[in-house]
C-alpha cells in the first residue's frame, strides 16, 4: 500500500474572500491511491467571523474527452453544527480559483456530477486528504479563533 498523502512544502496565506481581511492558509500536495498516479490537490482553510470554519479542496483530474486540458474538481466543506457538509461547487466560485495554484480547466458542478465516477472520485479523495493531513484532521473541531 502506498503512503496516502505526500504533502509539498507549499503552505501560504491569502486574504479571506469576504473582505474581512482575515488570512487563510493554502496547502498543496498529492493524494495517493493504491492504484494509479498520485492526484495533486490544493486546500484552503478559513475561520471567518462571518461564516465559521470553511474548507475548499481542489483536485486535479485527467482531461475529459472534449478538451485536452487537465481538469480541477472543487469542493466546499463546512460544519452545519451536526455534520461536515461537502458539496461539489463550480470551480470559479472558490477562493482557490485565483490562488495561482489551480488552472487549466475549472469544472462546473453540473459537469462533474454528469461524469461517471467523478463524484465518487472526489469524495474518496476528500476523505483521504482530510483524514491524513495533520493540519486538516481536526480543523472543524478546533475552537473558533484558535
Amino acid at each position: 500500500m502506498r503512503v496516502p498523502i505526500v504533502e509539498s512544502a507549499s503552505h501560504e496565506v491569502v486574504k479571506c474572500p469576504c473582505g474581512c481581511n482575515r488570512e487563510f492558509g493554502i496547502l498543496t500536495g498529492n493524494v495517493n491511491f493504491d492504484e494509479g498516479p498520485s492526484v495533486p490537490f490544493v486546500v484552503g482553510r478559513l475561520r471567518c467571523e462571518s461564516g465559521g470554519p470553511n474548507m475548499w479542496i481542489a483536485l486535479r483530474m485527467d482531461p475529459l474527452s472534449d478538451d485536452p486540458r487537465a481538469c480541477w474538481i472543487t469542493m466546499h466543506l463546512w460544519d452545519d453544527g451536526e455534520n461536515i457538509v461537502t458539496t461539489i461547487i463550480d470551480g470559479e466560485d472558490s477562493p482557490l480559483a485565483d490562488s495561482g495554484h489551480i488552472g487549466e480547466r475549472l469544472l462546473s458542478r453540473e459537469l462533474v456530477v454528469s461524469q461517471p465516477g467523478a463524484r465518487e472520485f472526489a469524495i474518496a479523495a476528500r476523505l483521504r486528504i482530510v483524514e491524513n493531513v495533520s493540519a486538516l484532521k481536526d480543523f472543524f473541531h478546533e475552537e473558533k479563533g484558535a
